[in-house]
């Protein structure tokens, strides 16, 4: 289930206990070779494909798409939120479906910097609603050793614009995927 394709009188019939998960992103380089919403699209691709297995068994949210990228802002075109900017627009959207009597909160990170603020973000959620009950879960954790013995490369590749990343958004959209400036077997190191 979709939240932005309900009205209020279809959310209204919606099991209170279903699980509500946010996708958390971010919108910055990856490389030459990938769009700066390849954590969106994966993210994204990801909580699509979970809704259509599982239908009437999960409701995903709308996605927060500019993450915690301070790191990646001297990259022309990255965006970034700051940790205390992306904390309160987690806190007011958690607090939002609450309002609203879900209290079963996945929150999905699809971006690494993300997580550098979950510990704030759990204390904060957890001391202001004791009725909340929250997962918060990594993309790339899902599946750790199975990801990297699947790379070609190395297993540095299951990270940031690597082989991973690239496979994924060739999946999902492979007109976004600048094949032109790949180079075989080289793993770039876009922080030098």
């Amino acid at each position: 289930m979709i939240w932005d394709e309900f009205t209020c009188l279809e959310i209204a019939k919606v099991d209170k206990k279903t699980p509500v998960v946010l996708v958390m992103a971010a919108n910055e380089q990856h490389g030459p070779h990938l769009p700066f919403a390849t954590d969106r699209l994966i993210g994204e691709h990801f909580v699509i494909s979970l809704n259509k297995s599982i239908p009437d068994k999960v409701l995903v949210l709308p996605h927060i798409a500019v993450g915690c990228s301070e790191h990646h802002i001297g990259f022309l075109g990255s965006l970034t939120r700051s940790h205390n900017t992306f904390i309160n627009q987690v806190k007011d959207i958690v607090s939002s479906i609450l309002k609203h009597g879900f209290t079963n909160t996945i929150l999905l990170n699809n971006h690494g910097e993300n997580q550098d603020v979950w510990q704030v973000l759990v204390e904060k959620l957890g001391s202001t609603y004791k009725n909340l009950n929250i997962v918060l879960a990594t993309r790339w954790k899902f599946g750790g050793n199975d990801l990297t013995a699947l790379n070609e490369i190395g297993p540095m590749n299951t990270v940031h614009a690597g082989e991973f990343e690239e496979s994924l958004i060739m999946l999902i959209a492979p007109e976004l995927v600048r094949m032109d400036k790949l180079e075989k077997g080289k793993f770039v190191n876009v922080y030098k």
